[in-house]
């Protein structure tokens, strides 16, 4: 049986007229939408011996790799395929099609794994030199040992201390949060 298959838009029914002229003896058409429930249809219902035509091999498959389980699938059932535009028909001269396509498949299967360890591994290797190493630097941390002693000390307002140790408001605290300091809300004169 030659069987075909289309998917169209709205205002794309010259893929019909092509198919007709074929001699599709019966037509599956799928909308544009991301589901293809005619094309499922069509895979229940072939049978080995039958040959499916498309205008485009685009219009069959969305990817690469869609395209060749499809053709892994056809060779398997022993279903032929036409493809009107790329001038293919494994029903008279291009068995090799399935053959490079089983091979295309396990290419692309093999560099898909290899691609996804080479990305994790770049991950991996990124998040461990990504951001500020954590802690302070040695001269910060002086400081921030100071900027404790002397707050806790309480002698000194805010203000004297960050005159005193060369810092703003905001890196006295965050010192000061650092070493785990409490902070009291009534020791925080305003400038």
């Amino acid at each position: 049986m030659i069987i075909g298959y289309a998917k169209i838009s709205d205002d794309d029914d010259k893929q019909l007229d092509f198919l007709n002229e074929f001699g599709c003896e019966q037509t599956f058409i799928d909308t544009t939408t991301k589901e293809r429930p005619e094309l499922e249809k069509m895979f229940s219902i072939l049978r080995k011996g039958d040959v499916v035509v498309v205008v485009k091999l685009s219009k069959l498959a969305r990817s690469v790799k869609h395209l060749l389980e499809i053709i892994e699938f056809f060779n398997r059932t022993g279903v032929g395929l036409v493809a009107i535009t790329e001038n293919i028909n494994t029903t008279v001269s291009d068995k090799l099609l399935f053959y490079y396509a089983s091979c295309f498949s396990n290419v692309e299967k093999d560099g898909s794994k290899e691609r996804a360890k080479i990305g994790l591994d770049a991950v991996s290797r990124k998040r461990a030199r990504t951001g500020r190493p954590k802690g302070l630097k040695k001269e910060a941390m002086n400081k921030a040992l100071a900027a404790k002693a002397l707050y806790e000390d309480g002698k000194l307002t805010i203000s004297e201390i960050l005159k005193q140790l060369e810092i703003s408001r905001q890196t006295l605290y965050n010192y000061l949060r650092y070493l785990n300091v409490p902070i009291n809300p009534t020791n925080t004169d305003k400038d």
